[in-house]
């Protein structure tokens, strides 16, 4: 595949690439038999021995050879010319003129020896300004002289002859050259072509194997191709016209700086290399590098070293070398005939692309045909999508079909490309409108486009595109807003994102950058940027090519598409265009917004793990009430959050973003980067007054050529909802005894989802922290209530206690409350009753559970205890055989707690106050006291034990006066039985004044007859007792007595 520029031209040497044709010519006409003499004042080549530089030639003979060139050459009807010839023509399209001349090395600033070929293009030559030609004779593997200046052909040429034939465009020079005759042609082609022919002949008397080699310096900066498989070579000139040589008799050639290919240390045309290889086998000479086909390097100053190893030839017979010069001034023109631009799914007709290459120099084309829009690159190169031709006319028509699976839906920009061997390149653009029959909503959009969509709540979401502010990169980072508030940073809008390819680690650098050491942000060098949208969808799409290198192409399509409980699902597809397999992965880097959305608000930003360490929700501490968001990495499995020094990769000891920890492990397995404490689903940790950054990483997987990976989020800005769940069975902790049939246990209950169509019921067994998807529920309208049922399977249980945890989480893991399902298996059970004396319960029995063979202490069970404890709090007592442990068996036990009631005065009053009084002649009568509290009678025997009691007062101390204790009234205290009874307290006399039996047990109150004025005590003082006046005071003694 050739690449791309402006013409595929690279630094071409003058005439100096030999196409190595060897045509080997029969015996001359005029021979020159070798003789051998010595008066010649250099007569290293006169000597017949077997030295390289020998030719045997005699000096009679040698003087008379400038005459015989010059026969030579009138025999071949040239004309005789010289060293300023000329021959030219000029192109009646383009008006470009070109030549054939010769040119001189100086020596000191003066022309010396034999012209070299020249060809120019509008009086630009091939060489550089300032050239360097030297040819060398390669004789039986050897160089004749082994300094370049000593054995430079034109340097060292006698006898020279021009010759020039007009009507065939053609010049030559001849010489002798170390007694070798050498006859250079060029000849200027009709198609403004060169060909330059070396013809030497073997003057010796011995068979030679004659090769010639020849370096040339090229003008500055000049990048070169090797075409053909390496056979050939494009110079493509910064500056001027370009060139194209065919080596064609030059099997061995090298390319590099000038001075490296002289450097006699390096030079693979010196002796010791003399059969090595170059570029014509891909090392790239002297930088020992492979070379491949098509791709171009560039030399400031560049030299080409062309050479053939050679061919015997014998005696008097001759050897060809050949190559051709092409200038690629006459540019090619590329016609296309309007296609069909809308084509229906539905539909028989076909994307037919045809047109025409028209006004040639060169006879090869290749068309090929690029789908800007989905980067159907890879399957253009295939042969049904390369359509090559080769024609001697100036026009070649083409034409294809691209069948409609290789089209996208809605626009698709195709590059129609047309390239000749030259490598120049043609380019034309169509744009075909590819529909389904219900599609007709998916349109071409802008960078500018946004869609939004307004929730219940009155809040405002919306998608669209934005660039980072920090490169020149256009609007194609996503950008997802509430109330028109991002939840990116406001700082440059930090969001990059990076191809992580075959385990090379994505590492972000400053604000917010991220490359690898070959890879950078995709953002940042998006091109053939394609926007599309689908109206009914609500959906935004751009694609684009990610190409940084030859060795990574890509291309990727980035969507958003805004649901209607404003979420916004954003996903990655990258399409590996190369022509190898890829492993594919992507890192994902975002500054969160730490700054305060309105005046009032914190500049912080709460994280928090959510939906089992698979989601992050972000709280960001504000006033107003969508300062939420929730983001559930779908398709990538490894994130982390922190402050952005911490998760960027700056410290490779921290970051598991960095490259010694790209397969490490983060948030998402609980482990907090880099503090490396341990995380808490629900628990949110702060990042107040930094930027906070949330980085979302997958080391991806193998992608084969023209195959895909998706990578996607899906994420919701403003107020979030969680979902709601019931539990309705079971109601409490489900206990398989020992005779359990092995049948899987039932539960049942409802969800619903305030603001989420997307959600599944989990059960997570504690014990062995694996979950289980009970329910999945997709498009249920919001709120919608949905019934669940499921089993747990009894060969998950184990003997003893076992948890579940039951629990709803939507797509964007938002989590309901933990419901608790509770099993116990292999139990026996032990119930616990609370007896009195007569066997009567005095309160509910308690079951217990446990393994069979297992010790229950009732001391320490709580709901024994606190059964126990509340009966004595109810005044019973304890009796001292209970049992305090209990071995479990199979077989169900009963165990009795027994108690025996109480019977005692629970309260009496401590003051009695009968008032105050006046003393007259008339008695003092008080019918109804005051007291501080009641009088009470505690029974809660068993009926068997509760008798009728008897209670009796006891006057311990008379009414006295507190001032003078001899001044008593003896008889002032009585009490009131009934309305028919009162009785006189006597001192130190028990008076039965009451006798009751409980009809319930608990307590009876005595005082309360007292205050309704049916019984109680009474001050009964005859006129005239009172002998002192002030305060008296008498003390009375209260006992109870049963029937035992």
């Amino acid at each position: 595949m050739i690449k791309k520029s402006k013409y595929y031209i690279y630094p071409i040497i003058l005439l100096s690439i030999l196409v190595a044709l060897f045509l080997i010519s029969g015996k001359s006409n005029t021979k020159i038999k070798a003789e051998n003499v010595s008066n010649t004042n250099d007569s290293s080549y006169l000597n017949d021995s077997d030295s390289n530089n020998s030719s045997l030639i005699s000096k009679e003979k040698f003087e008379l050879l400038n005459n015989f060139s010059k026969e030579k050459l009138l025999m071949q009807d040239f004309a005789i010319g010289n060293e300023s010839d000329e021959i030219s023509l000029t192109d009646s399209v383009s008006g470009t003129k070109h030549s054939i001349s010769w040119q001189s090395l100086s020596t000191k600033g003066t022309y010396v020896g034999a012209g070299f070929p020249s060809y120019k293009v509008n009086n630009q030559a091939i060489l550089s300004d300032s050239p360097y030609f030297n040819s060398q004779l390669i004789i039986n593997g050897e160089f004749i002289e082994q300094s370049s200046d000593k054995n430079n052909i034109f340097l060292n040429a006698e006898n020279i002859v021009y010759g020039k034939k007009v009507n065939e465009n053609k010049l030559v020079v001849s010489f002798l050259y170390k007694g070798y005759p050498i006859s250079i042609y060029q000849t200027l082609n009709e198609d403004k072509s060169v060909t330059v022919d070396y013809s030497i002949q073997n003057s010796t008397q011995k068979e030679k194997t004659i090769g010639l080699s020849q370096i040339s310096s090229f003008g500055k900066e000049v990048s070169v191709v090797a075409q053909d498989s390496l056979d050939s070579i494009l110079l493509d000139y910064k500056k001027g016209n370009d060139f194209w040589i065919e080596t064609k008799s030059f099997n061995n050639w090298a390319l590099g700086e000038l001075e490296m290919i002289k450097d006699s240390t390096i030079n693979l045309y010196e002796p010791p290399t003399i059969e090595g290889n170059g570029w014509e086998t891909g090392i790239q000479t002297p930088k020992n590098l492979p070379v491949k086909s098509e791709e171009s390097t560039t030399f400031k100053n560049g030299g080409l070293g062309l050479k053939t190893a050679g061919k015997i030839v014998k005696p008097e017979e001759s050897v060809s070398f050949q190559q051709v010069i092409h200038s690629l001034v006459n540019k090619t023109t590329l016609k296309l005939n309007v296609p069909l631009t809308k084509i229906l799914e539905k539909d028989n007709k076909e994307a037919l692309i045809s047109g025409e290459i028209i006004g040639s120099n060169d006879e090869s084309y290749s068309v090929t045909i690029k789908n800007i829009t989905n980067g159907n690159e890879r399957v253009i190169e295939q042969t049904k999508r390369a359509i090559y031709s080769r024609s001697t006319t100036p026009k070649v028509e083409f034409s294809t079909v691209i069948p409609k699976d290789e089209l996208s839906y809605g626009d698709n920009i195709l590059k129609i490309s047309a390239i000749n061997k030259n490598g120049d390149i043609l380019e034309e653009n169509v744009t075909i409108n590819y529909l389904t029959a219900t599609s007709k909503a998916i349109v071409s959009s802008s960078s500018t486009d946004t869609i939004s969509l307004t929730d219940d709540l009155g809040n405002k979401n919306s998608i669209g595109w934005t660039s980072s502010g920090v490169f020149d990169e256009p609007n194609v980072i996503p950008n997802y807003m509430s109330n028109d508030q991002s939840w990116m940073n406001d700082y440059g809008r930090a969001f990059g994102a990076a191809l992580i390819v075959d385990d090379n680690p994505a590492v972000q650098y400053d604000r917010p950058g991220i490359n690898t050491t070959t890879i950078r942000n995709i953002f940042s060098r998006a091109k053939n940027v394609v926007y599309t949208k689908d109206i009914e969808k609500r959906k935004l799409i751009v694609d684009f090519l990610y190409e940084p290198n030859a060795s990574h192409k890509y291309k990727i399509t980035l969507s958003q598409e805004l649901n209607d409980d404003g979420s916004t699902f954003l996903e990655y597809t990258v399409k590996n265009n190369n022509a190898v397999t890829k492993k594919i992965g992507m890192q994902q880097s975002v500054a969160i917004k730490t700054e305060s959305l309105k005046p009032g608000g914190s500049p912080e930003a709460r994280v928090i793990p959510t939906n089992r360490f698979r989601g992050i929700l972000l709280n960001y501490k504000l006033s107003k009430e969508n300062n939420t968001f929730a983001i559930s990495p779908i398709g990538f499995d490894n994130w982390a959050a922190g402050g952005l020094a911490d998760v960027s990769g700056k410290n490779n000891e921290l970051s598991i973003y960095s490259e010694v920890h790209i397969t490490g492990k983060g948030w998402e397995s609980g482990i907090q980067t880099p503090k490396k404490e341990k995380l808490i689903v629900g628990q949110e940790v702060l990042f107040a007054k930094q930027i906070a950054a949330l980085t979302m990483k997958s080391i991806g997987e193998n992608v084969a050529p023209g195959a895909t990976k998706s990578f996607s989020t899906l994420m919701k800005y403003g107020t979030l909802r969680v979902p709601t769940l019931q539990l309705t069975k079971p109601t409490s902790t489900i206990t398989l005894t020992s005779d359990w049939k092995e049948e899987d246990l039932n539960f049942s209950g409802n969800v619903f989802d305030p603001d989420s169509h997307d959600f599944d019921v989990i059960l997570k067994n504690d014990r062995t922290g694996i979950e289980k998807v009970v329910a999945e529920y997709k498009d249920i309208p919001f709120s919608e209530k949905v019934e669940f049922n499921d089993t747990i399977d009894y060969n998950d249980l184990v003997t003893g206690s076992n948890s579940f945890t039951l629990f709803a989480v939507d797509n964007l893991g938002m989590s309901s409350q933990f419901k608790k399902i509770n099993v116990n298996k292999g139990f026996s059970e032990v119930t616990v009753k609370f007896l009195n004396d007569m066997g009567e319960e005095l309160a509910d029995p308690i079951t217990l559970f446990g393994q069979v063979g297992t010790k229950i202490d009732l001391t320490k069970e709580s709901k024994i205890t606190e059964q126990v404890n509340k009966l004595i709090n109810e005044r019973y007592k304890v009796s001292s055989d209970n049992a305090t442990a209990v071995v479990i068996t199979k077989e169900p036990q009963t165990i009795q707690y027994k108690f025996e009631g109480t019977f005692f005065i629970e309260s009496a009053p401590q003051v009695f106050d009968f008032g105050p009084t006046n003393v007259g002649i008339l008695p003092i009568k008080v019918e109804k006291i005051h007291y501080d509290v009641p009088l009470v009678i505690w029974d809660n025997r068993s009926t068997k034990n509760r008798k009728p009691w008897t209670l009796t007062a006891t006057l311990e101390s008379p009414l006295q006066s507190k001032l003078d204790p001899n001044k008593v009234l003896p008889e002032a205290i009585r009490y009131k039985k009934s309305d028919s009874e009162t009785v006189v307290l006597s001192e130190n006399a028990a008076m039965p004044i009451l006798t009751h039996t409980h009809d319930e047990k608990g307590k009876y109150v005595v005082t309360d007859q007292w205050d309704k004025g049916e019984t109680g005590l009474q001050l009964d003082i005859p006129a005239g007792s009172v002998r002192k006046l002030g305060e008296y005071e008498a003390t009375i003694l209260w006992k109870i007595s049963d029937a035992k």
